[in-house]
């Protein structure tokens, strides 16, 4: 069994291990923390252990997409962030302050 750490696209830090058996090859990759951004979005209880298997987007508002600091867990932890105008039919307005996702 072969443990690689990898950097790719959303995912800050993964780590996946190869099983060779026979003429079967196994691969699973487990996502240690999500890139800043992006936050964790699937998870897999093993072990008695829970490890994050991806890592999703934050939501956009008119096309500014919230941001989070790298490793986040949750959707609630993104954010719009302060000062960032926006319009819409009503008029154009902007945050005073980071405007948190709520569920």
């Amino acid at each position: 069994m072969k443990l690689r750490y990898l950097f790719t696209g959303a995912f800050l830090l993964m780590w996946c291990t190869t099983t060779y058996a026979a003429t079967t090859v196994t691969k699973k990759c487990v996502v240690a923390s999500c890139d800043a951004g992006y936050y964790v979005s699937g998870s897999v209880s093993a072990g008695g252990s829970t490890y994050y298997t991806g890592c999703t987007r934050c939501p956009a508002l008119n096309g500014v997409y919230g941001t989070t600091s790298a490793g986040m867990s949750k959707i609630t932890d993104c954010a719009i962030p302060a000062g960032r105008n926006f319009s819409d039919s009503a008029g154009t307005w902007s945050f005073t302050q980071a405007c948190k996702y709520s569920n």
